[in-house]
Protein backbone atom coordinates (compact mmCIF):
# COMPACT_ATOMS: atom_id res chain seq x y z
CA UNK A 1 0.00 0.00 0.00
CA UNK A 2 2.94 2.69 0.64
CA UNK A 3 4.42 0.83 -2.28
CA UNK A 4 1.54 2.31 -4.32
CA UNK A 5 1.64 5.92 -2.89
CA UNK A 6 4.92 6.70 -3.18
CA UNK A 7 4.54 5.31 -6.77
CA UNK A 8 1.43 7.84 -7.30
CA UNK A 9 3.31 10.52 -5.68
CA UNK A 10 6.20 10.26 -8.29
CA UNK A 11 4.28 9.73 -11.24
CA UNK A 12 2.13 12.72 -10.18
CA UNK A 13 5.58 14.92 -9.55
CA UNK A 14 7.03 13.74 -13.17
CA UNK A 15 3.81 14.92 -14.46
CA UNK A 16 3.51 18.44 -13.55
CA UNK A 17 7.25 18.61 -14.27
CA UNK A 18 6.73 17.95 -17.96
CA UNK A 19 3.40 20.27 -18.00
CA UNK A 20 5.54 23.20 -16.31
CA UNK A 21 7.23 24.50 -19.87
CA UNK A 22 4.56 24.41 -21.80
CA UNK A 23 2.75 27.29 -18.78
CA UNK A 24 5.66 29.50 -19.22
CA UNK A 25 5.95 29.53 -22.95
CA UNK A 26 2.10 30.57 -22.74
CA UNK A 27 2.80 33.20 -19.86
CA UNK A 28 5.63 34.27 -22.81
CA UNK A 29 3.04 34.86 -25.28
CA UNK A 30 1.20 36.54 -22.99
CA UNK A 31 -2.36 34.31 -22.93
CA UNK A 32 -2.61 35.17 -19.56
CA UNK A 33 -3.49 38.70 -20.20
CA UNK A 34 -6.40 37.48 -22.95
CA UNK A 35 -9.84 38.17 -21.77
CA UNK A 36 -11.11 36.55 -25.03
CA UNK A 37 -8.73 34.15 -26.56
CA UNK A 38 -10.66 34.31 -30.26
CA UNK A 39 -8.05 37.38 -30.62
CA UNK A 40 -10.92 39.69 -31.24
CA UNK A 41 -9.90 42.61 -28.53
CA UNK A 42 -11.19 45.15 -30.84
CA UNK A 43 -14.55 44.11 -30.47
CA UNK A 44 -14.99 46.08 -26.84
CA UNK A 45 -13.99 49.32 -26.78
CA UNK A 46 -13.54 49.86 -23.26
CA UNK A 47 -11.96 46.25 -21.76
CA UNK A 48 -9.82 45.08 -24.95
CA UNK A 49 -6.43 43.02 -22.90
CA UNK A 50 -5.26 41.27 -26.27
CA UNK A 51 -1.76 41.61 -25.34
CA UNK A 52 -0.81 41.00 -28.92
CA UNK A 53 1.06 38.08 -28.12
CA UNK A 54 5.28 38.77 -27.16
CA UNK A 55 4.59 41.87 -26.11
CA UNK A 56 2.96 42.17 -22.83
CA UNK A 57 1.19 44.84 -24.17
CA UNK A 58 -2.63 45.52 -23.33
CA UNK A 59 -5.21 47.13 -25.73
CA UNK A 60 -7.20 48.15 -23.12
CA UNK A 61 -7.01 52.20 -24.58
CA UNK A 62 -7.74 50.93 -28.07
CA UNK A 63 -10.24 52.89 -29.52
CA UNK A 64 -12.77 51.63 -32.27
CA UNK A 65 -12.80 53.60 -35.32
CA UNK A 66 -16.60 54.27 -36.48
CA UNK A 67 -17.70 55.08 -40.26
CA UNK A 68 -16.45 54.63 -43.80
CA UNK A 69 -13.16 56.06 -43.61
CA UNK A 70 -12.11 53.56 -40.57
CA UNK A 71 -8.81 51.98 -41.06
CA UNK A 72 -8.57 47.89 -40.34
CA UNK A 73 -4.92 47.65 -40.93
CA UNK A 74 -2.27 50.04 -40.28
CA UNK A 75 0.65 48.28 -41.67
CA UNK A 76 2.05 50.46 -44.60
CA UNK A 77 0.31 53.84 -42.94
CA UNK A 78 2.78 56.61 -41.37
CA UNK A 79 1.87 59.65 -39.10
CA UNK A 80 3.55 62.49 -38.74
CA UNK A 81 2.97 65.19 -35.91
CA UNK A 82 3.26 68.68 -37.20
CA UNK A 83 2.81 71.33 -35.07
CA UNK A 84 1.01 72.12 -31.15
CA UNK A 85 -2.01 74.83 -31.99
CA UNK A 86 -4.27 76.62 -30.34
CA UNK A 87 -7.63 76.30 -32.27
CA UNK A 88 -11.29 76.95 -31.10
CA UNK A 89 -9.51 77.87 -27.27
CA UNK A 90 -8.06 74.21 -27.11
CA UNK A 91 -4.64 73.31 -27.55
CA UNK A 92 -4.32 70.75 -30.44
CA UNK A 93 -1.85 68.57 -32.68
CA UNK A 94 -1.86 69.03 -36.02
CA UNK A 95 -1.05 65.79 -37.89
CA UNK A 96 -1.14 64.35 -40.99
CA UNK A 97 -1.30 60.37 -42.08
CA UNK A 98 0.29 58.78 -45.19
CA UNK A 99 -1.08 55.70 -46.61
CA UNK A 100 2.39 54.71 -48.34
CA UNK A 101 4.47 54.67 -45.35
CA UNK A 102 7.47 53.55 -46.82
CA UNK A 103 8.14 56.93 -48.60
CA UNK A 104 8.56 58.36 -45.06
CA UNK A 105 6.14 61.09 -45.39
CA UNK A 106 7.14 62.81 -48.38
CA UNK A 107 4.05 62.22 -50.79
CA UNK A 108 0.78 63.77 -50.91
CA UNK A 109 -0.83 63.14 -47.38
CA UNK A 110 -4.42 61.63 -47.19
CA UNK A 111 -5.38 64.42 -45.20
CA UNK A 112 -4.53 66.60 -42.44
CA UNK A 113 -6.12 66.86 -38.83
CA UNK A 114 -6.08 67.70 -35.36
CA UNK A 115 -6.42 66.01 -32.03
CA UNK A 116 -6.74 67.52 -28.45
CA UNK A 117 -2.93 67.50 -27.08
CA UNK A 118 -3.90 65.05 -24.04
CA UNK A 119 -5.37 62.49 -26.34
CA UNK A 120 -2.57 62.59 -28.99
CA UNK A 121 -0.03 62.56 -26.22
CA UNK A 122 -2.20 59.35 -24.41
CA UNK A 123 -1.81 57.36 -28.07
CA UNK A 124 1.49 58.04 -28.12
CA UNK A 125 2.65 57.06 -25.06
CA UNK A 126 0.87 54.17 -25.44
CA UNK A 127 2.73 53.66 -28.71
CA UNK A 128 5.94 54.09 -26.76
CA UNK A 129 4.86 51.41 -24.58
CA UNK A 130 4.17 49.24 -27.23
CA UNK A 131 7.30 48.83 -28.74
CA UNK A 132 9.19 48.61 -25.72
CA UNK A 133 7.42 45.87 -24.52
CA UNK A 134 7.90 44.29 -28.08
CA UNK A 135 11.57 44.74 -27.74
CA UNK A 136 11.31 42.51 -24.30
CA UNK A 137 11.71 45.32 -22.18
CA UNK A 138 9.55 44.23 -19.41
CA UNK A 139 10.98 46.84 -16.90
CA UNK A 140 9.47 49.78 -19.08
CA UNK A 141 7.54 52.08 -17.01
CA UNK A 142 5.27 55.12 -18.31
CA UNK A 143 6.98 58.45 -17.50
CA UNK A 144 5.68 60.42 -14.20
CA UNK A 145 4.86 63.58 -16.35
CA UNK A 146 2.68 61.81 -18.08
CA UNK A 147 0.22 61.75 -15.39
CA UNK A 148 -0.23 65.30 -17.05
CA UNK A 149 -2.15 64.21 -20.15
CA UNK A 150 -5.06 64.17 -17.74
CA UNK A 151 -6.39 67.60 -15.93
CA UNK A 152 -4.61 67.06 -12.37
CA UNK A 153 -4.59 68.85 -9.42
CA UNK A 154 -0.74 70.64 -8.87
CA UNK A 155 0.05 72.71 -5.50
CA UNK A 156 2.17 75.71 -6.68
CA UNK A 157 3.59 78.54 -5.30
CA UNK A 158 0.45 80.68 -5.74
CA UNK A 159 -2.04 77.80 -4.39
CA UNK A 160 -3.75 75.06 -5.80
CA UNK A 161 -3.98 74.66 -9.83
CA UNK A 162 -5.71 72.65 -12.22
CA UNK A 163 -2.56 71.72 -15.24
CA UNK A 164 -2.51 69.83 -18.30
CA UNK A 165 -0.73 69.06 -20.96
CA UNK A 166 -1.07 71.77 -23.71
CA UNK A 167 1.04 73.81 -26.19
CA UNK A 168 4.05 75.87 -25.49
CA UNK A 169 3.72 79.51 -25.50
CA UNK A 170 7.10 79.95 -27.13
CA UNK A 171 7.82 76.91 -29.40
CA UNK A 172 5.09 75.32 -31.69
CA UNK A 173 7.08 72.01 -31.54
CA UNK A 174 6.99 71.63 -28.00
CA UNK A 175 4.75 70.64 -25.29
CA UNK A 176 4.37 72.51 -21.92
CA UNK A 177 2.04 72.06 -18.83
CA UNK A 178 -0.30 74.85 -19.06
CA UNK A 179 -2.85 76.48 -15.34
CA UNK A 180 -6.42 76.23 -15.55
CA UNK A 181 -8.85 78.09 -12.96
CA UNK A 182 -11.23 75.06 -13.01
CA UNK A 183 -10.91 71.65 -12.41
CA UNK A 184 -12.06 69.71 -15.63
CA UNK A 185 -9.36 71.95 -17.26
CA UNK A 186 -11.72 74.21 -19.62
CA UNK A 187 -11.07 77.79 -18.54
CA UNK A 188 -7.66 78.87 -19.02
CA UNK A 189 -6.15 80.57 -16.10
CA UNK A 190 -5.36 84.22 -17.54
CA UNK A 191 -3.49 85.66 -14.73
CA UNK A 192 -1.26 83.36 -14.00
CA UNK A 193 -1.15 80.95 -16.91
CA UNK A 194 0.21 83.93 -19.48
CA UNK A 195 3.38 81.71 -18.24
CA UNK A 196 3.30 77.73 -18.76
CA UNK A 197 3.54 75.99 -15.39
CA UNK A 198 7.55 75.18 -14.37
CA UNK A 199 6.84 71.32 -14.44
CA UNK A 200 9.28 69.30 -16.01
CA UNK A 201 7.28 67.25 -19.56
CA UNK A 202 10.40 66.35 -21.26
CA UNK A 203 9.80 63.04 -20.92
CA UNK A 204 6.69 63.15 -23.02
CA UNK A 205 7.26 65.46 -26.06
CA UNK A 206 6.04 64.38 -29.17
CA UNK A 207 8.14 64.24 -32.14
CA UNK A 208 6.85 66.89 -34.35
CA UNK A 209 8.11 66.96 -37.69
CA UNK A 210 9.18 63.28 -37.58
CA UNK A 211 7.77 60.68 -39.88
CA UNK A 212 6.31 58.02 -37.72
CA UNK A 213 5.55 54.49 -38.92
CA UNK A 214 2.05 53.01 -37.83
CA UNK A 215 3.52 49.49 -37.15
CA UNK A 216 6.94 48.43 -36.39
CA UNK A 217 7.93 44.96 -37.00
CA UNK A 218 10.56 43.34 -34.95
CA UNK A 219 12.22 40.09 -35.97
CA UNK A 220 10.73 37.54 -33.95
CA UNK A 221 10.57 33.64 -34.26
CA UNK A 222 7.51 32.01 -33.72
CA UNK A 223 7.59 30.61 -30.97
CA UNK A 224 7.78 33.67 -28.95
CA UNK A 225 4.28 34.76 -30.36
CA UNK A 226 0.97 33.47 -30.36
CA UNK A 227 -1.27 33.28 -33.46
CA UNK A 228 -2.87 36.86 -33.07
CA UNK A 229 0.34 38.63 -32.46
CA UNK A 230 1.08 39.73 -36.48
CA UNK A 231 -3.05 40.36 -36.45
CA UNK A 232 -2.57 42.69 -33.53
CA UNK A 233 0.29 44.40 -34.55
CA UNK A 234 -1.81 45.42 -37.79
CA UNK A 235 -4.77 46.01 -36.28
CA UNK A 236 -4.32 48.04 -33.31
CA UNK A 237 -1.45 50.00 -33.77
CA UNK A 238 -2.04 52.79 -30.35
CA UNK A 239 -1.26 56.13 -31.62
CA UNK A 240 -2.70 55.71 -35.37
CA UNK A 241 -5.97 54.14 -34.87
CA UNK A 242 -6.68 56.30 -31.53
CA UNK A 243 -5.34 59.67 -33.30
CA UNK A 244 -8.00 58.81 -36.79
CA UNK A 245 -10.77 57.45 -34.46
CA UNK A 246 -10.88 60.65 -32.45
CA UNK A 247 -9.63 63.01 -35.35
CA UNK A 248 -11.26 66.36 -36.49
CA UNK A 249 -11.08 67.77 -40.23
CA UNK A 250 -8.60 70.97 -39.81
CA UNK A 251 -9.92 73.52 -42.24
CA UNK A 252 -8.68 76.24 -44.32
CA UNK A 253 -7.98 78.32 -40.97
CA UNK A 254 -6.43 75.49 -39.29
CA UNK A 255 -4.36 74.32 -42.36
CA UNK A 256 -2.66 77.89 -41.96
CA UNK A 257 -2.22 77.79 -38.26
CA UNK A 258 -0.82 74.24 -38.61
CA UNK A 259 2.06 75.28 -41.24
CA UNK A 260 5.89 75.19 -40.64
CA UNK A 261 7.50 78.02 -41.65
CA UNK A 262 9.43 75.34 -44.22
CA UNK A 263 6.45 75.20 -45.86
CA UNK A 264 5.65 78.67 -46.11
CA UNK A 265 6.15 80.52 -49.37
CA UNK A 266 8.74 82.93 -48.54
CA UNK A 267 11.78 84.80 -51.16
CA UNK A 268 15.20 83.56 -49.66
CA UNK A 269 17.63 85.80 -49.74
CA UNK A 270 18.94 85.67 -52.95
CA UNK A 271 15.53 86.11 -54.29
CA UNK A 272 14.82 89.48 -52.40
CA UNK A 273 18.83 90.53 -53.55
CA UNK A 274 17.64 89.65 -56.95
CA UNK A 275 14.27 91.03 -56.96
CA UNK A 276 15.44 94.65 -55.59
CA UNK A 277 18.42 94.49 -58.45
CA UNK A 278 15.62 94.04 -61.22
CA UNK A 279 13.29 96.54 -59.77
CA UNK A 280 15.89 98.87 -59.09
CA UNK A 281 17.01 98.74 -63.16
CA UNK A 282 13.46 98.76 -64.34
CA UNK A 283 13.07 102.11 -62.20
CA UNK A 284 16.43 103.33 -64.02
CA UNK A 285 15.59 102.95 -67.60
CA UNK A 286 12.01 104.40 -67.06
CA UNK A 287 13.96 107.41 -65.51
CA UNK A 288 15.91 106.96 -68.89
CA UNK A 289 12.86 106.82 -71.11
CA UNK A 290 11.40 109.86 -69.40
CA UNK A 291 14.69 111.82 -69.80
CA UNK A 292 15.06 110.93 -73.30
CA UNK A 293 11.38 111.49 -74.34
CA UNK A 294 12.20 115.06 -72.64
CA UNK A 295 15.36 115.60 -74.58
CA UNK A 296 14.22 115.26 -78.11
CA UNK A 297 10.96 116.80 -77.38
CA UNK A 298 12.93 119.97 -76.28
CA UNK A 299 15.47 119.46 -79.87
CA UNK A 300 11.92 118.85 -81.90
CA UNK A 301 10.50 122.12 -80.66
CA UNK A 302 13.81 124.07 -81.79
CA UNK A 303 13.76 122.40 -85.28
CA UNK A 304 10.27 123.30 -85.63
CA UNK A 305 11.39 127.03 -85.32
CA UNK A 306 14.02 127.20 -87.98
CA UNK A 307 14.00 127.61 -91.47
CA UNK A 308 14.02 124.21 -92.50
CA UNK A 309 11.69 123.67 -95.01
CA UNK A 310 10.96 119.94 -94.26
CA UNK A 311 8.88 119.07 -91.24
CA UNK A 312 10.10 117.39 -88.33
CA UNK A 313 9.56 113.76 -88.22
CA UNK A 314 7.94 112.10 -85.67
CA UNK A 315 9.62 110.32 -82.39
CA UNK A 316 8.59 106.64 -81.79
CA UNK A 317 6.02 106.53 -79.03
CA UNK A 318 5.12 110.47 -79.72
CA UNK A 319 1.52 109.44 -79.78
CA UNK A 320 1.96 107.98 -75.92
CA UNK A 321 1.47 111.01 -73.55
CA UNK A 322 4.02 110.76 -71.18
CA UNK A 323 1.28 111.08 -68.37
CA UNK A 324 0.19 107.33 -69.70
CA UNK A 325 3.51 106.37 -70.01
CA UNK A 326 3.77 106.83 -66.43
CA UNK A 327 0.26 105.04 -65.82
CA UNK A 328 1.21 101.78 -67.42
CA UNK A 329 4.17 101.46 -65.74
CA UNK A 330 2.64 101.87 -62.13
CA UNK A 331 -0.07 99.79 -63.09
CA UNK A 332 3.27 97.04 -63.73
CA UNK A 333 4.86 97.63 -60.84
CA UNK A 334 1.71 97.44 -58.67
CA UNK A 335 0.64 94.14 -60.68
CA UNK A 336 4.35 92.72 -59.93
CA UNK A 337 3.86 93.86 -56.40
CA UNK A 338 0.68 92.13 -55.63
CA UNK A 339 2.14 88.61 -57.33
CA UNK A 340 5.68 89.15 -54.72
CA UNK A 341 2.88 89.55 -52.18
CA UNK A 342 1.47 86.24 -52.43
CA UNK A 343 4.68 84.70 -53.10
CA UNK A 344 3.58 83.74 -56.62
CA UNK A 345 7.49 83.28 -58.05
CA UNK A 346 6.90 81.98 -61.81
CA UNK A 347 4.34 85.03 -62.63
CA UNK A 348 6.42 87.59 -60.65
CA UNK A 349 9.52 86.97 -62.38
CA UNK A 350 7.98 86.32 -66.03
CA UNK A 351 6.54 89.91 -65.09
CA UNK A 352 9.31 91.99 -63.94
CA UNK A 353 11.43 90.10 -66.81
CA UNK A 354 9.25 91.09 -69.55
CA UNK A 355 8.97 95.10 -68.03
CA UNK A 356 12.63 95.22 -68.06
CA UNK A 357 13.19 94.06 -71.70
CA UNK A 358 10.11 96.13 -72.80
CA UNK A 359 11.93 99.26 -70.96
CA UNK A 360 15.27 98.31 -72.63
CA UNK A 361 13.83 98.02 -76.06
CA UNK A 362 11.71 101.42 -75.62
CA UNK A 363 14.92 103.41 -74.35
CA UNK A 364 17.48 102.01 -77.16
CA UNK A 365 14.89 102.59 -79.95
CA UNK A 366 14.31 106.47 -78.72
CA UNK A 367 18.41 106.59 -78.23
CA UNK A 368 18.51 105.19 -81.78
CA UNK A 369 16.15 107.33 -83.46
CA UNK A 370 17.50 110.33 -81.92
CA UNK A 371 20.74 109.74 -83.11
CA UNK A 372 19.25 109.22 -86.85
CA UNK A 373 17.37 112.30 -86.73
CA UNK A 374 20.02 114.83 -85.86
CA UNK A 375 21.73 112.95 -88.78
CA UNK A 376 19.20 113.55 -91.42
CA UNK A 377 18.97 117.08 -91.47
CA UNK A 378 22.48 118.42 -91.88
CA UNK A 379 22.66 115.95 -95.13
CA UNK A 380 19.58 117.44 -96.65
CA UNK A 381 20.60 120.90 -96.03
CA UNK A 382 24.25 120.11 -97.94
CA UNK A 383 22.13 118.39 -100.71
CA UNK A 384 20.23 122.15 -101.06
CA UNK A 385 22.91 123.97 -101.27
CA UNK A 386 24.76 121.96 -104.01
CA UNK A 387 20.99 121.64 -105.96
CA UNK A 388 20.82 125.61 -105.13
CA UNK A 389 24.61 126.12 -107.04
CA UNK A 390 24.16 123.53 -109.81
CA UNK A 391 20.34 125.00 -110.66
CA UNK A 392 19.68 127.02 -114.10
CA UNK A 393 18.96 130.20 -112.56
CA UNK A 394 22.04 130.03 -110.76
CA UNK A 395 24.03 129.24 -113.92
CA UNK A 396 22.34 132.23 -116.38
CA UNK A 397 23.13 134.45 -113.63
CA UNK A 398 26.82 133.51 -113.64
CA UNK A 399 26.45 133.82 -117.53
CA UNK A 400 25.24 137.59 -117.31
CA UNK A 401 28.08 138.53 -115.35
CA UNK A 402 30.63 137.12 -117.12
Amino acid sequence: MKLSQHLFIVLLGLFLSAKTPIVLADDGGGDDAVADDDGGGGDDNQENENDGGGGNYVYENYVECEGDDCIEYWTGYALRPKKCITYNGVDMIVFQVFENGYKQCSDDPMGTYITPVPTFVSAYLDQVESNELDMGNDDYEVPDAAQYAQCAQYNGNNGQFSVMLGCDDSNPHQLAVNIYTDATCETRDVENGMDDANIDVSDVQVPFKSCQACVTWLDKNDDEVDDQYYENKQKYAPLCSTAWAKKETCGKVCQRLGKNSDEIKHWNGSDSVLLSLLGAFAAAMMFGVINKRRAMEVSQDSLLMSELSEPWKPVLGSNISETQLLYVFGASCCLIFVFALFVVKTITWVLLLFLNLALFMYLLKLVMDSGSSCGDYPEDSDDEDEDGAMSPTSQSGTAVMA
